[in-house]
């Protein structure tokens, strides 16, 4: 009875502001820091749970959330943008200076070419403006700033020697936005874009996006954020495919120093394909996504050797400068071709023979049209109409050749599958 009497004692004398402070200890909200840490690895769903967690603790105390409010936005569209992570091979990865990284993107000629304004006007550029020229070098879509001080798509033609005003793309820079536009890069169906942006709907940082030309209305489709695992919280840009090699790349500077960017080369996907969750599970999925390691995406080693042969044969060919004389034919993902030889089935070596001849033609064609560029530019005002009516008529030629090409290796590749 005394050891109670003397525990209730104990009790009583207790100071009472010492039991009140612990009934009113206030829980501690998740730090910033902590919801960008798991941001950074790519679990948004723990970011998704804290910022809820402190949007109600802050709005409890009557405190501003518009930044975690805005944080949860993105979290929840990363989120969905994880669960869509493409399925991709990426064949290579190289680590580079920011100032450098055109010079690992080998596009062929066929595929167009990509340059800086800064080496394009010979002075500097603080922005980083990007222009694309395509196949025929008529046409050209680059960056500049607009009134307003942003970077905004601009187009210009080509006609002789001289370029047309420049006009911004319709159907893709809001007005309304402080959003920059930069790195285009165009298909060769002279429809299909690629270009990058720092749009209030991106996952953080420059994203990329893709559209396509409406002739129509003559303007361009809503753009669409291409996802994971292209994009990410950081900048990522430079989006570009070489139809020819079926080689694509792409830079980014997620997990780099400062100055420093990862160019990848990847295998494009005829279709789009996503990864499911339910069966590679969520911490692959993330690693996918972050391209944790490009051994990951290996899952057709024969399809990554071909495809790997095939960036090796076409640095080759920019490296020589000698590509009119170099046989070079990508059959599938797993094997190229450099000889009449290579083909087992008698009817694609013969349709090798056109396609070399047509190649040819199309060389040639380009040159014809360069020559008439150039009469043009220096014609009298009175000749112009009638060279301009030659280079439009020379261009529709020229681009029904690309095509007969382009089916021309179609139907060797039907041939020699068999199908």
């Amino acid at each position: 009875m005394k050891k109670y009497f003397l525990i209730l004692t104990l009790i009583s004398i207790l100071p009472c502001s010492h039991i009140h402070a612990q009934k009113k200890k206030k829980k501690d909200a998740p730090t910033i820091e902590e919801i960008m840490d798991s941001m950074a690895v790519y679990n948004f769903e723990a970011a998704i749970e804290m910022l809820e967690e402190d949007i109600a603790l802050k709005t409890k105390r009557k405190k501003p959330t518009e930044e975690q409010e805005n944080l949860l936005t993105l979290a929840h569209r990363n989120l969905g943008k994880l669960m869509a992570t493409e399925r991709i091979t990426i064949i290579d990865s190289i680590i580079v200076d920011k100032q450098n990284v055109l010079s690992h993107i080998h596009l062929s000629n066929e595929s167009g070419n990509l340059q800086t304004m800064r080496q394009l006007l010979n002075k500097p550029d603080t922005m980083d403006c990007m222009m694309f020229r395509n196949q025929l070098d008529n046409q050209a879509i680059f960056a500049q700033q607009d009134a307003n001080g942003k970077l905004t798509l601009y187009k210009s033609e080509l006609i002789g020697k001289e370029w047309t005003k420049p006009t911004p793309l319709k159907g893709i820079a809001d007005e309304d936005t402080e959003a920059s536009y930069n790195y285009p890069f165009m298909l060769t169906d002279g429809a299909t874009l690629y270009y990058a942006a720092t749009d209030e709907e991106g996952l953080g940082g420059y994203d990329i996006y893709m559209t396509r030309y409406d002739a129509e209305e003559q303007e361009f489709l809503a753009p669409e954020n291409i996802g994971m695992p292209f994009n990410s919280t950081a900048n990522d840009y430079l989006f570009t495919i070489d139809e020819f090699y079926n080689l694509g790349w792409f830079a980014t500077d997620r997990n780099m120093p400062q100055g420093k960017v990862c160019v990848y080369t990847f295998i494009p996907n005829d279709t789009r394909q996503i990864y499911n969750e339910a069966e590679i599970g969520m911490e692959a999925l993330r690693r996918y996504a972050a391209i944790a390691s490009i051994r990951d995406t290996w899952t057709d080693k024969a399809r990554v050797d071909a495809a790997q042969q095939s960036l090796k044969s076409l640095q080759m060919t920019q490296k020589s400068g000698s590509a009119d004389n170099l046989f070079e034919f990508v059959l599938n993902d797993r094997k190229t071709c450099h000889a009449e030889s290579d083909f087992k089935n008698a009817e694609a070596r013969k349709m090798v023979k056109t396609w070399v001849e047509r190649k040819k033609e199309l060389e040639n064609s380009r040159s014809q049209l360069d020559n008439l560029r150039d009469k043009y530019a220096g014609a009298a005002d009175a000749q112009k109409q009638q060279f301009a009516a030659q280079i439009r008529l020379m261009e529709a030629s020229f681009e029904k050749l690309l095509s007969e090409v382009s089916q021309t290796e179609k139907a060797i590749r039907k041939a020699e599958s068999g199908q």
